[in-house]
This record gives structure tokens, sequence and C-alpha cells, in this order.
């Protein structure tokens, strides 16, 4: 009987270790991690938004749309505790050629490190802490893109639920 006792105690321990919000974002920390994680979106933004232009300079390419998504990182039973943020989205019309090299020529131009390919069809760089991936997609003259950060932000359970969809956070001018 004790050790049944220990173990229901046990249970109930960890039960309220892993509630809602346990992910280490209570409080002052949890606010200051929202703040980082508003930094790494900005940033992120930022980073990717001058190899789009490049690529969509010459008419008739164009951003056909990006939208940004907070991704999950860590979880507990309550769901996420800490998120990271991506975006994503199409370029299309990259004129003619190869859009490939021309993704890696834009990459290279916006101060991005060019990781070596082995196929052609995907180009990735990466310039501190932000990562960008550009694919063909087969028989069209577009590409699509993610750009993520590789930081993990405990911003706690209920500030992670509120989090949605960041819609068109791009805009070329």
């Amino acid at each position: 009987m004790r050790a049944v006792t220990m173990v229901l105690l046990s249970l109930s321990l960890l039960l309220m270790a892993c509630g809602p919000d346990s992910g280490g974002a209570a409080g002052d920390d949890g606010k200051q991690q929202a703040e980082e994680l508003e930094s790494a979106r900005t940033r992120v933004l930022d980073d990717v938004t001058p190899v789009l232009s490049d690529l969509t300079a010459a008419p008739p390419a164009r951003l056909r749309f990006s939208q940004g998504n907070y991704d999950a990182c860590k979880n507990d039973f309550g769901g996420a505790t800490a998120v990271t943020y991506r975006v994503n989205g199409r370029v299309d019309a990259t004129g003619g050629g190869d859009p490939v090299a021309a993704a890696r020529r834009a990459l290279e131009g916006a101060g991005f490190e060019v990781a070596a390919t082995s196929d052609e069809v995907t180009v990735e760089g990466a310039k501190g802490e932000t990562t960008v991936t550009f694919s063909t997609l087969d028989g069209q003259d577009a590409l699509l893109f993610a750009a993520k950060d590789s930081g993990c932000y405990g911003i706690g359970g209920d500030r992670a639920k509120a989090l949605g969809v960041d819609k068109d956070p791009i805009t070329l001018g």
C-alpha cells in the first residue's frame, strides 16, 4: 500500500510540474522570452526581405505570398510551451534560367553563407541565427522558400496558444 501511495504522490507532483504554462516562462522570464521571440521574428523578416527583393527585382517576378508561423519547439502535456518563428512563401517567375542559381546569388548578395547543395532543386543559406531554404517547383518557374530562426523561446503555454498565423508578413517595395 505504501508503494501505491508513493506512486500516486509522484504522479501528482509530475502533473503539477507539467501543467499548462510550465515551460519555464513564469512572470518576467516569460515576458523577456516573448520580447526575444518578437526580435527574432523581426530579424528573420529583415534577413530574408533583401533576398526576396533581389529575386523579384525584374518583372514579371513577384512574391506570390508569405506566411509566418510560430512552431513549437518544446511541449508539455498541455501543448507548446516554447516556440520559434518561421516564414514561408512562393516567388513566381524568377526570370527563366536556373532559379536555384538565382536564389544562390541573391542569398550571397544579402550576406548569407550558402551551403553546398547535393541536388539542383534546393539551396540553403545561413546568416547568424537565420536559415533560409529555397526549392524549385517541378515544371514551374517558381521557388518555394522557408526562413526560420534557430532559437527556442519559452513563452509559456498560454502565450503559445494565443499565437496565430502571421499572414503576409513580408512586403516588398
